[in-house]
């Protein structure tokens, strides 16, 4: 759908990744951010995520590792 210059995109996640930060907020999962921005951070990642299936398995799984590691790391309170 065109607004002026601009195109309407598709949701980059389906909606219950939306939620995945506030329902781990909800279970005490606490963050260095915002939940909101948890919720971008995720929403990214599964981007990610999804145009990475067609690397290399092995590849994939070890970024898909380091990756989450590194940003539990940042957003994550111990």
């Amino acid at each position: 759908m065109e607004h002026g210059r601009f195109t309407e995109r598709a949701p980059i996640c389906p909606p219950e990744l939306v939620d995945a930060a506030q329902s781990l907020y909800d279970h005490g999962v606490r963050f260095t951010c915002e939940v909101k921005i948890a919720s971008i951070i995720f929403q990214y990642l599964y981007r990610c995520f999804s145009n990475m299936q067609r690397d290399n398995p092995d590849e994939q799984a070890l970024a898909t590792e380091l990756m989450l590691d590194g940003i539990i790391d940042k957003i994550v309170i111990d």
